[in-house]
């Protein structure tokens, strides 16, 4: 993390949340909270996708992307460099007599 990407992604939230209303000083304690440029963006995202209407709602998201990040490193320290991720199975083509239809099958 270069100390221009945390600038830029700070100064992305500071725009976003100061665009909804709240202010400035909202958004630098929170771009405090993860101290990762990627988290602050994800809180970002959120921003401008949710529009959330109340500071409630802008507090309560913060630990739940600080929780997911936490999650995910965890897992990851636990899984060997080796090991491959696979989110789908292997599937394969399968096309019917006619050559019309494919369907997708569980490979194996």
């Amino acid at each position: 993390m270069t100390p221009g990407q945390q600038f830029r992604s700070r100064s992305r939230l500071v725009e976003a949340v100061t665009g909804l209303g709240f202010s400035a000083e909202l958004a630098e304690l929170m771009a405090r909270e993860p101290g990762n440029p990627k988290a602050i963006d994800r809180m970002t995202t959120y921003i401008r996708q949710a529009h959330p209407r109340t500071g409630e709602m802008l507090a309560d998201e913060m630990p739940v992307i600080r929780d997911e990040i936490d999650t995910w490193r965890a897992r990851a320290g636990r899984r060997p460099a080796a090991t491959p991720v696979c989110i789908v199975p292997s599937m394969r083509m399968k096309r019917s007599e006619q050559g019309h239809e494919a369907s997708i099958q569980p490979y194996g």
